[in-house]
């Protein structure tokens, strides 16, 4: 299995004006990576671009931020 997550904001709350725009702040970043990594082993896109590629095999909980 791969999860992979995306952040696309990073910043203090409320200083995005467009609705529907949900930033994250650094600190709660912080804390969902943290969590992600109890129960995940993060790849980079090099690893996933080698196990697609050559075949190689990715850990059995893998994440790609």
């Amino acid at each position: 299995m791969i999860l992979i997550v995306n952040f696309h904001y990073v910043q203090p709350k409320g200083r995005y004006p467009y609705p529907g725009i949900h930033p994250v702040t650094r600190w709660e970043l912080k804390s969902q990576l943290e969590e992600l990594g109890r129960n995940f082993e993060f790849i980079s896109g090099w690893d996933l671009l080698s196990a697609i590629k050559e075949h190689k095999t990715l850990p059995e909980n893998a994440c790609l931020i």
